[in-house]
């Protein structure tokens, strides 16, 4: 039992909190990004059906992106979904 716990608290200040770090700072990151994507897009004056399309291709592009970060933190081997 006490492997246990010796391996859980191994693995939680190994991987696990600078994956949680990784994630609330990402999620941030993903927020602000979108924040200034649509500033600059409507400084741009750009047709809005347009504007929509490319924050609706960005904002999942990031969040796959984070993703795959956060696993890597976690030593899950992403490169095949890659």
């Amino acid at each position: 039992m006490d492997e246990l716990f010796s391996f859980l608290g191994k693995f939680a200040t190994d991987k696990l909190l600078p994956a949680i770090a990784f994630l609330v700072i990402g999620i941030l990151a993903v927020i602000i990004l979108q924040k200034l994507l649509n500033v600059t897009l409507a400084k741009l004056k750009m047709d809005n059906q347009l504007a929509k399309l490319i924050c609706g291709v960005v904002r999942p592009v990031l969040w796959i992106l984070l993703g795959l970060i956060v696993a890597t933190k976690l030593d899950i081997d992403v490169t095949s979904i890659v």
